[in-house]
């Protein structure tokens, strides 16, 4: 039994009587009634003679509805839409669990992001980070796990015993008949039937894997921070859970031990589909597709089952700053061995907050729930190179400025720092600062800044053009001493004064970043509900017999 199975539901056997009641449909007939609420007891022995569940559950539908089923179709039809079926259902359960754990983690990053901590390479001390940054770390490739399972599509099988759909040939208009019958399951149908061509699966495994990939590198970093020896992190105690049987004092991190556990069991699944799909050989495959169902309801299930579990790790993670600090202090020296040993470890934090800052705003825009504050490392260091990292990290924020604000629940009733406070590093200002009062060594810094832009294009100008400079004397001519003021008050404005004019109004840089491109579409939590209208048959009816 799979710790945790009872946070899936996975019912193959349901999934194909939804399957042959959309096709009943189709052909006209309505037997929802007659097998709502059924589950049929498929005989092992009779499933292990047919070769596949189909047949015994064609034979237990026949016994119970007088009407027409399965005609035309054949038992791989049946049972890879019904994978799809499950498949898409599951996605859905995960992308909303994702969207708790990716809400989960932008808050601890948010909220951490000033949480100075040792960074770890190859298991020893490195130089220093922020928990926050790492919590944007998890929560990138979270967020890289949900863009994937948002391109997934889900076909419907449908092409009779070889793939041509001969049976419904015979009949009226057997591509429209597959057409409807993907609309009334709400599937897609792909143009032709796909028996040997496994993309289908092979995608929905391999965004499945890429879940428990990002999901488990949060569950292992959780394991290992939370070891008694470090202490940085725990996994939120529940009663009755993560007890030993013998030794009565353990309180086990069960969640991120069955997280990590799934991560090391579902690439091996992944794998298994495309060993399966290189052998779909002839028009229907013998053996590979009969080794493709488990591995798929496998992964499946242990997907929806490690997603669930993540998300209850994320949101009740529990974080220690003040462990982080301590230890921070205690092997400083090593933290900054590589700038020489001196200085305090928060002081050398390199472009750590620009990081985190453009991670919670592509979490903002991917799950729609509004644009986040820039944060003011963002504004000033992106597209330029500090002239000192250090002295970046270093410089107090503005009294003036105010903090970014969280994603979901922050640090909005928390403190701000004192005006002469030394903060370890900048904390965030809100992107769009165009009222607050520029200190005067700033002010000096953009009007030199703004003056060498100026000159820069200036002479670019000439490379591209081969013209002369504005103020060269023309030929003949004494040269003067006008200044560029002095040409500006005598009417000659600058090429780009407008452009100057335009950024110090909005106090955005010219060289600021471009929003991330991720669809800000809502993550819905279930498939939508399928067609209720009468059935319409597309294929008359004729004799009843099993399609393959």
């Amino acid at each position: 039994m799979l710790p945790g199975s009872h946070r899936a539901d996975s019912d193959l056997v349901r999934a194909m009587v939804r399957v042959e009641v959309a096709w009943a449909r189709v052909l006209g007939s309505d037997i929802e009634p007659a097998v709502r609420n059924w589950t049929p007891e498929l005989d092992p022995v009779e499933v292990e003679a047919a070769g596949n569940p189909v047949l015994p559950l064609v034979t237990a539908l026949r016994s119970r509805v007088p009407a027409p089923v399965h005609t035309g179709l054949t038992s791989q039809d049946v049972l890879d839409t019904a994978l799809v079926l499950l498949a898409r259902d599951a996605v859905a359960r995960v992308r909303a669990d994702l969207v708790r754990v990716a809400s989960a983690l932008a808050r601890l990053a948010d909220e951490h992001r000033s949480s100075v901590m040792a960074g770890r390479t190859l298991t020893q001390h490195a130089v220093p980070i922020t928990f926050g940054l790492k919590a944007a770390r998890w929560l990138d490739s979270v967020l890289d796990a949900l863009a994937d399972l948002e391109r997934l599509r889900f076909p419907v099988q449908c092409g009779g015993a070889a793939g041509t759909l001969s049976r419904a040939a015979l009949r009226a208009g057997p591509v429209e008949a597959a057409a409807a019958f993907a609309r009334e399951l709400d599937l897609e149908w792909p143009g032709l039937p796909w028996h040997t061509q496994r993309a289908p699966i092979t995608r929905i495994g391999d965004a499945l894997v890429r879940v428990t990939d990002a999901l488990g590198v949060f569950a292992a970093d959780v394991l290992t921070l939370g070891r008694p020896e470090i202490g940085e992190v725990r996994e939120a105690p529940v009663a009755g859970r993560g007890g030993s049987s013998t030794m009565p004092h353990k309180q086990n991190p069960v969640l991120a031990v069955l997280v990590n556990s799934a991560s090391l069991r579902a690439p091996g699944l992944g794998a298994q589909l495309h060993l399966c799909a290189a052998r779909a050989v002839d028009e229907r495959p013998d053996g590979a597709w009969h080794a493709e169902w488990p591995a798929l309801l496998g992964l499946v299930e242990l997907t929806v089952v490690a997603a669930s579990q993540a998300a209850e790790l994320a949101e009740g993670l529990r974080v220690f700053p003040e462990v982080m600090a301590r230890r921070v202090a205690e092997v400083a020296a090593d933290l900054l061995a590589e700038r020489g040993g001196d200085g305090e470890p928060g002081g050398y934090l390199g472009a750590a907050g620009v990081f985190v800052d453009h991670v919670l705003r592509r979490c903002a825009e991917s799950l729609a729930v509004g644009a986040l504050p820039v944060g003011e490392a963002e504004v000033s260091a992106v597209g330029a190179e500090p002239a000192s990292a250090d002295a970046a990290a270093a410089e107090p924020a503005s009294a003036s400025a105010a903090p970014a604000g969280p994603v979901g629940a922050g640090v909005a009733g928390a403190e701000p720092a004192s005006a002469d406070a030394a903060p370890t590093e900048p904390e965030p200002v809100a992107a769009s600062a165009a009222s607050a009062e520029p200190a005067p060594a700033d002010a000096a810094r953009a009007d030199a800044a703004r003056a060498d832009a100026a000159q820069a294009d200036a002479a670019a100008d000439v490379a591209s053009t081969g013209a002369a400079p504005t103020d060269a004397a023309p030929a003949g001519a004494a040269p003067t001493d006008a200044s560029p003021a002095d040409a500006t008050s005598a009417g000659a404005a600058p090429a780009d004064a407008a452009s100057i004019d335009a950024a110090s109004a909005d106090a955005i840089p010219a060289n600021a970043a471009p929003p991330i491109a991720v669809p800000a579409e809502s993550i819905p939590t279930g498939p939508p509900p399928g067609g209720a209208q009468a059935p319409t048959p597309i294929i008359s009816k004729g004799s009843d017999n099993n399609g393959g």
